[in-house]
């Protein structure tokens, strides 16, 4: 028996126009036309293609998945998705980089359907004229006429038709993201300093700098009398700050005089590895313990704390914008992947075992 083809034209035919589609339910193949797609459920569509097509077709198509009232997914349709793109319209969750390219594809095209209904169901659409304008401009950018786009378009396998609907589809996720993730999106100067340090090779610590007071007792070598002593005096002067002493006032109390020392700035990574961790969780106007090193007892106060990242963000606002947007993106496809988790749980998804 030879393959069933019937003639479409896009130009000529209404979307009920009777364009063959086989699918598989259960262990049968059948043949549902297009028209069968916009009424009733997916399940009842097939049921009855079932029971009104005679059997013994040859299996063009399958159905692969159903979103919510949104048309069914078939394989077909994954399969473009994958050998012509795009494969990733807008977020494969939940499936993994190290999943088949297949699940990626089709997770991809279930959160597409959703976002599409909620798009729709808040009356966000992209007209044929925004669509114009859009071509036009990507015209003018590569210096191409219309019929030199289409030419490289399908020089790509792609259709012009196909590669319009993609344009589309595209616009109107931008136009999704900036209605109803964006707002999501809420980012820092502190958010976008963190993310600097941490992506650039400065480390946890790197560029993070302190401007520190210290009161430092001096221990004799022995481990006598005298040492223990000193270190009770140290843990006085403890006291003292803990019962709400300024520190200012225990510098004096400490060398006598009425002048003290200005705060001392250091970077966090090159002090002693045993002050670090006791001053890295510092937050302004706190102070450590007596901390013990050696033949000297240490107690410091965290005057200021400030990023070393500043200065350079200062000198570079062009970097700043770079790292902003690094970020902004970053945070756009987590609130997006958060927004699809509550979307599915809201909507019911079938996927078809093979």
């Amino acid at each position: 028996m030879g393959r069933l083809r019937t003639p479409f034209n896009p130009h000529q035919h209404s979307r009920h126009s009777l364009v063959i589609r086989l699918v598989t339910i259960t262990t049968c193949l059948v043949i549902i036309p297009l028209s069968f797609l916009t009424i009733n459920s997916p399940s009842a569509r097939a049921k009855q293609a079932h029971e009104s097509q005679p059997a013994g077709r040859i299996l063009l198509d399958r159905l692969v998945a159903e979103v919510g009232s949104e048309e069914p997914i078939f394989h077909s349709t994954i399969q473009t998705k994958i050998t012509k793109g795009p494969r990733i319209r807008v977020n494969p969750f939940p499936a993994s980089p190290s999943d088949t390219a297949y699940k990626q594809a089709l997770q991809d095209e279930i959160n597409w359907r959703l976002i599409r209904a909620y798009a729709a169901k808040i009356e966000l659409q992209i007209s044929d004229e925004v669509l114009e304008e859009h071509l036009q401009r990507i015209c003018d950018q590569y210096h191409l006429s219309r019929e030199q786009l289409k030419y490289e378009v399908e020089k790509e396998g792609k259709s012009f038709d196909e590669y319009l609907k993609d344009m589309k589809a595209q616009l109107l996720f931008m136009r999704f993201q900036g209605r109803v993730i964006m707002p999501l999106v809420k980012l820092t100067d502190k958010d976008v300093e963190s993310y600097y340090l941490k992506q650039h090779s400065h480390g946890e610590h790197g560029s993070v700098l302190l401007s520190l007071r210290q009161i430092v007792v001096s221990l004799p070598r022995d481990s006598g009398a005298v040492r223990r002593a000193r270190v009770d005096y140290a843990q006085e002067i403890y006291k003292k700050l803990s019962g709400g002493m300024s520190f200012t006032e225990a510098e004096k109390l400490h060398s006598g005089q009425d002048k003290v020392d200005d705060a001392t700035e250091f970077k966090l990574n090159d002090l002693n590895s045993t002050i670090r961790d006791a001053v890295s969780s510092l937050e302004k106007g706190q102070f450590t313990k007596p901390i013990e090193i050696e033949d000297q007892v240490y107690i410091f106060f965290l005057e200021d704390k400030k990023t070393g990242v500043d200065s350079e963000f200062r000198k570079n606002s062009e970097k700043k914008k770079q790292i902003t947007y690094e970020l902004r993106q970053k945070e756009l496809g987590r609130q997006l992947t958060s927004w699809l988790k509550e979307e599915r749980l809201r909507n019911k998804i079938r996927i078809l075992k093979d």
